[in-house]
């Protein structure tokens, strides 16, 4: 078996239209999306109140900035041969989807915005056509705008959010001083090369000494998470789940974050556990 030390690196190896495997996380967002080609259970939607002056075709050039960096976001997928895979585009159509509301009243504004907003959300990808991305824009003043946007699973996931709005907020500032194209500096590799590498790593024995390790310290019978529910698993999945949020008092707080820091551990795992 090889050693860490011989894994292969992670450099730039996949061209702009080069068609790879997918990620193995990115297989399975795949083969959901094909069983229920109206899934939409993995949409990843953001909402942005911006307030004060905003250039539209600045923002639009912005996202084309974005897009043009990021080459997940110009990736479609398709199969071959029975086998998964994405392949980026040089290029990919993409405009800003502008609506005005500034002529409404409060309230019919604010329900002509919901719907906007969860017709984004729900918005039906096709993944073999780029972008896995939809944005639009809607206007309720001349210094208020709401900002939808929404993006497959397969293309970003909570990690890499931060990263597109940053990058997305330097493109704009880029764009309301100049006109035209503008350009992001190129990414040292792509998400596709950390597929080609993460298969390559798993092949020379990578996931084989991450087993290891786990069944050394958890034990190879793992006992099957049996979480009590008020109510019966239904036959197919609906995606209607909620959230019930609670508090908890400052010093039980405070234990608990203790107890996760001498442990190693996340919150997550401590109140999973518990």
């Amino acid at each position: 078996m090889k050693t860490l030390e011989t894994l292969p690196a992670l450099v730039r190896a996949v061209a702009d239209g080069q068609a790879v495997a997918l990620s193995y996380a990115q297989e399975q967002l795949y083969f959901l999306q094909r069983l229920d080609p109206k899934l939409t259970a993995y949409n990843l939607p953001r909402v942005f109140e911006l307030e004060g002056y905003l250039d539209s075709d600045a923002m639009e050039r912005a996202f084309q900035a974005l897009i043009a960096r990021h080459a997940i976001l110009r990736t479609r997928f398709f199969e071959r041969d029975g086998a998964a895979v994405q392949e980026a585009q040089a290029e990919v159509d993409f405009g800003l989807d502008h609506i005005d509301l500034s002529a409404l009243a409060p309230s019919p504004q604010k329900q002509q915005l919901d719907a906007l907003v969860q017709r984004t959300a729900g918005h039906v990808f096709d993944l073999g056509t780029a972008p896995a991305l939809i944005v639009r824009l809607a206007r309720l003043s001349a210094d208020r705008h709401v900002l939808v946007v929404c993006l497959h699973h397969i293309v970003s996931d909570a990690w890499s959010n931060p990263i597109v709005a940053g990058d997305l907020a330097e493109a704009y500032r880029l764009a309301l001083r100049t006109k035209g194209a503008v350009h992001l500096p190129p990414l040292p590799v792509q998400y596709a090369d950390y597929a080609v590498w993460q298969r390559a790593s798993v092949e020379q024995g990578v996931l084989v000494r991450q087993l290891d390790h786990w069944n050394r310290h958890l034990g190879t019978e793992v006992p099957t998470l049996d979480l009590p529910t008020d109510r019966a698993r239904p036959a197919q999945k609906s995606f209607e789940g909620r959230t019930l949020g609670f508090d908890l008092p400052p010093a039980l707080a405070a234990a608990l974050q203790e107890l996760c820091r001498a442990e190693k551990c996340t919150p997550f795992v401590l109140l999973l556990a518990a």
